[in-house]
């Protein structure tokens, strides 16, 4: 079954809306204060995590997500392990200057690290979610 890109967007969205700026969701000394839906950038990214670190007030980029629709057939074009795709969403973060990026297809999401050092983008990975 496929399932439009603007869906899984737009879905994801709202799921991270209410456990971040509904929920107040912290971790460590990091408190997740927004979620931006398609900010203008040179491009526009799906969604941007910011967080405010403890102590602090300025809002950073902590996290750029990019979505691709869900298809029912292998297709490297939707593929949150695509190159291509990979290559788009750490462009964002590069120009953002967030720590972390991810894909997702709305069935799997994948956490990269933005700038390790010395480390093949996709072997950046952090963490893949069902």
């Amino acid at each position: 079954m496929t399932i439009p890109e603007r869906n899984i967007h737009l879905n994801l969205w709202k799921v991270l809306q209410d456990v971040i700026v509904g929920e107040r969701f912290t971790y460590e000394d990091v408190e997740f204060a927004d979620v931006k839906f398609e900010p203008n950038i040179n491009g526009k990214p799906d969604l941007v995590i910011e967080a405010v670190e403890k102590g602090k007030v300025k809002k950073i980029p902590l996290l750029v997500i990019e979505t691709k629709r869900k298809v029912p057939y292998p297709d490297p074009r939707f593929d949150p392990y695509s190159m291509d795709v990979i290559k788009q969403a750490v462009g964002y973060a590069i120009q953002i200057g967030a720590p972390y990026f991810a894909t997702c297809n709305g069935e799997i999401l994948v956490i990269f690290d933005t700038f390790a050092v010395g480390v093949p983008l996709i072997q950046r990975r952090v963490k893949q979610y069902k």
